[in-house]
């Protein structure tokens, strides 16, 4: 417990411009989470608003829609996102 009350392990935070990279980085996660819900909460009100409509030619794919992804495992479909990037994007973004 000693070595997270102990100023000098936390000097790296302070020391050139790590703080400012850490506070961007932040900012960074901020404004992608911020986005995301935004363009969740449209994808769904559409999606929700398709699920009501009354005509049947409507209703049926984005029943089909809900009712796949509701009954998918995320685990599922964050693998599925993972391995279906192409590789170009990996080379790019990759180590």
């Amino acid at each position: 417990m000693g070595y997270l009350i102990d100023p000098a392990n936390w000097e790296w935070l302070t020391a050139g411009n790590n703080l400012r990279f850490i506070l961007t980085g932040f900012l960074i996660n901020i404004q992608i989470a911020v986005l995301a819900m935004i363009l969740s909460l449209i994808f769904g009100l559409v999606l929700a608003l398709l699920r009501i409509s009354k005509k049947p030619w409507v209703r049926a794919p984005a029943l089909a829609w809900i009712d796949s992804f509701r009954n998918l495992p995320l685990i599922f479909i964050i693998l599925y996102l993972a391995l279906s990037i192409p590789q170009s994007w990996r080379d790019a973004y990759g180590d």
